[in-house]
């Protein structure tokens, strides 16, 4: 709001309003899904991701879109901090259609590989 008002009394409203909607969508925290997570004691202070935030990368990571009730009941009942019950549910989003995809455009994006089918094989180097 202090930038809307400063915005506001230098530019006028509308400019200011303009300014303010340009800074709040290109804001990190708007583009992004950030996950902070908890500084853990037992790791020397690092941080780990609580089970909400664990349920949104999973979900996100395999369905492209948020977490389903499964995944947040599981969240809510801290089924998602162990091992055994991270692992079950990757297992289980990784089953669903909707991640064949996601992972997809994944490995697509990570390879680079949009560009494969336009291209050719050098004859001399591969003769057969």
């Amino acid at each position: 709001l202090a930038f809307l008002a400063s915005a506001r009394q230098r530019d006028g409203l509308s400019l200011a309003v303009e300014a303010y909607v340009t800074a709040v969508l290109s804001a990190p925290s708007f583009l992004y899904r950030p996950e902070v997570g908890v500084p853990d004691a037992s790791t020397g202070g690092l941080t780990r991701y609580d089970a909400w935030e664990l349920a949104s990368r999973l979900s996100y990571l395999f369905w492209a879109s948020m977490p389903d009730d499964a995944l947040l009941d599981a969240a809510e009942a801290g089924r998602l901090t162990t091992t055994d019950g991270l692992v079950t549910h990757a297992e289980r989003l990784l089953a669903d259609p909707r991640s064949r995809s996601s992972v997809g455009h994944f490995f697509d994006q990570w390879l680079e590989l949009e560009g494969i089918a336009g291209l050719t094989k050098d004859a001399t180097a591969y003769p057969g």
